[in-house]
Order: C-alpha cells, then sequence, then structure tokens
C-alpha cells in the first residue's frame, strides 16, 4: 500500500465520484428492477464466472435472447459493450447484461451497464434498466487503497459493482441514492459503519 500519495489518491476518487453525482442531477432512484442483496451477490458472482461468455456456447434460446436485449437497446450500445447472458433468479427468462469496457485493464468501468429482462422462450424484452447514469471511469492504479463511487439509480449496489470488484480484485466503496454507503469486497456486500 503506497502511503506517500494514498491520500491524494482517495481524496482524488472521492472527488471523481462527486463530481459524478452533480453531473447528474437528481439523487432520486429510478424504478429499476431490484433484488435482495444476496441475489444481487449471486448474480454479480456469475457475471465474473461468465465474463469470457462466448456467443457461440449459448444455446438457442440463450442465443434469441441476446439478439432481443440488442435490439431493444439500439443506440444505446456500442462496440465498448460486453454481453453476458444469464437465467433470470426469480423466474423464467433471462438476463441479458451489456456491460460497458475500456482497453485499459486498470480502468473500473461504472457505466454505462445495462440489464435486459427477456422472456423465457427468447423472443421478448420485457424491460431494459439502465445501471448507471453516468460513463464515470476510475482508473485504479490512481488509487491505492479502494474505489468509490456514487450508485444514483438504485438504493443499494448492484451486481455491476460486485462484478466490478471481483473483475479488478479491489473493495468497491458505492454511495447509493438512499444515501446509504456499501463496502463490496470479495462477492459479498455489506453496510459501512455509521450507515443509515
Amino acid at each position: 500500500m503506497r502511503r506517500s500519495g494514498g491520500i491524494f489518491n482517495l481524496t482524488r476518487a472521492i472527488v471523481v465520484a462527486a463530481l459524478a453525482a452533480l453531473a447528474t442531477g437528481s439523487t432520486h432512484a429510478s424504478a429499476i428492477r431490484e433484488f435482495d442483496l444476496r441475489t444481487v451477490e449471486s448474480l454479480g458472482r456469475q457475471l465474473y464466472e461468465h465474463e469470457n461468455q462466448s456467443p457461440k456456447s449459448l444455446s438457442g434460446t440463450e442465443a434469441r435472447a441476446l439478439d432481443s436485449a440488442k435490439a431493444a437497446l439500439g443506440a444505446r450500445i456500442d462496440k465498448s459493450h460486453k454481453f453476458i447472458v444469464l437465467h433470470d433468479p426469480t423466474k423464467s427468462g433471462y438476463l441479458v447484461y451489456a456491460l460497458a469496457t475500456r482497453k485499459d485493464p486498470d480502468d473500473v468501468v461504472f457505466g454505462i451497464h445495462y440489464r435486459v429482462t427477456v422472456s423465457a422462450d427468447g423472443n421478448k424484452a420485457e424491460r431494459v434498466d439502465g445501471l448507471s447514469r453516468t460513463r464515470l471511469v476510475v482508473n485504479k492504479s490512481e488509487t491505492s487503497v479502494a474505489v468509490w463511487a456514487n450508485q444514483l439509480v438504485s438504493t443499494m449496489p448492484l451486481e455491476t459493482h460486485v462484478y466490478l470488484s471481483l473483475l479488478h480484485s479491489t473493495p468497491l466503496y458505492v454511495r447509493t441514492s438512499a444515501h446509504t454507503m456499501w463496502k463490496i469486497e470479495d462477492g459479498r456486500i455489506s453496510k459501512t459503519k455509521g450507515s443509515q
């Protein structure tokens, strides 16, 4: 752990997160589909485990679900998005994730990510949830201890936070729209001391 620049870098990360919150305007959560914390943790771990999922590995129904999700997202996605198809944990059907990426492996990309709920036959996108409001990217090499961000679309951390923490082997601290601070580390989510 670097001591000399650590405080400066941690302060810099907090300032970046605060600026991202200001840039988004409102601090109220939108109506995205939310899951309980254990399901969020499980989905985040599954995203990490399927991080290199190939379209060729998908079943026919999963491939249709991916196509339906891409069609529903349209111009919101670009070449930087990676797609992962998972089974919906609370009903029959699929969750298709469009995860924004960057070429620098030290870039922790908080957005803009999407989750598309797709029917069990893979033919219909039932809803699209934007899992972030900004294109916040924090370079983890510039933050020596952990990465901080604000999450304005949910009252709790999301599966993408668990995924990012595992992908980058670093703790994440997330302040949500409910003004609660959470820690995500090793695939687990917990409230920080003093949080509501």
